[in-house]
């Protein structure tokens, strides 16, 4: 290999090594979590909001399921009343 062209080689190592490294730094610094009290970052916040939201929209839900739930109970007894009062009525009707 001729001077000129392990120079070139060279240079083009060392440069490639260098923006590595000045890549591997910069990824490094971006990773830095900051503790200070009450700097969180957006994604954080809204995360944050994201949780809130959630929990509460489960407890609406549930809520929700239970009113349902007794409305359905209610009507099932009242079915049952009625069924029963038509069963009575017709019984009453075959006696006589």
């Amino acid at each position: 290999m001729s001077p000129s062209r392990s120079r070139y080689v060279f240079s083009v190592y060392t440069g490639t090594l260098l923006a590595v490294s000045v890549l591997v730094v910069a990824t490094l610094g971006a990773c830095h979590k900051n503790e200070e009290v009450g700097s969180e970052g957006a994604a954080e916040t809204a995360g944050k909001q994201i949780d809130r939201a959630a929990a509460e929209a489960g407890r609406e839900l549930k809520q929700a399921a239970q009113d349902t739930g007794k409305a359905l109970e209610k009507a099932g007894v009242s079915i049952q009343e009625k069924a029963q009062e038509k069963s009575a009525d017709k019984s009453s009707d075959y006696q006589k």
